[in-house]
């Protein structure tokens, strides 16, 4: 647990319309802040800092990388 003022890490913030390679990275976890948020081109992904208090309660942490994108096959 970290105190209720220390940052704990970070969460991916999608825009209101992601692309699908956003959606798949916005798995809601709670990353380290030396975690490198993954972004492409045009990409409108901001990081949100989590302090303590709210990461204690409302986040599941991991110390992984985020997500590979796969691409959707087409032929589904």
């Amino acid at each position: 647990m970290v105190g209720p003022n220390t940052i704990a890490g970070w969460v991916r913030v999608v825009d209101p319309s992601p692309c699908y390679k956003c959606q798949q990275w916005d798995d809601g976890k709670l990353r380290p802040l030396n975690a490198r948020m993954k972004s492409h081109p045009n990409c409108t992904c901001t990081v949100r800092l989590v302090f303590g208090s709210e990461a204690n309660s409302s986040y599941d942490y991991t110390d992984q990388r985020e997500p590979t994108t796969r691409r959707p096959d087409p032929a589904v």
